[in-house]
């Protein structure tokens, strides 16, 4: 994983977000949310928490907010494993 090729993005500070013309310009290859759900950035894509989905060689990952995570070793964990399944 390159960190210059991360983009992090708040979608609450954001008024209008076109994940769908990012995706469709394949300028992504991972896409995680904490917290908030598919529908909230116009994607109809069925996740559960700490299950990776790919389509279109997308790989999806939907996690629990961070703040919910900070005393929850379990949500930790599955976190930690999704995201060692994704990047590794």
């Amino acid at each position: 994983l390159d960190l210059s090729k991360v983009d992090l993005v708040e979608l609450s500070l954001l008024k209008t977000m076109n994940v769908k013309t990012a995706l469709s310009q394949n300028l992504i290859s991972h896409f995680i949310t904490f917290g908030i759900p598919m529908p909230n950035v116009k994607l109809e894509i069925p996740l559960m928490a700490y299950q990776i989905k790919e389509i279109k060689s997308i790989r999806f990952l939907f996690s629990d907010e961070l703040k919910n995570l900070h005393q929850d070793v379990e949500k930790k964990k599955a976190l930690w494993k999704a995201l060692q399944e994704m990047f590794l």
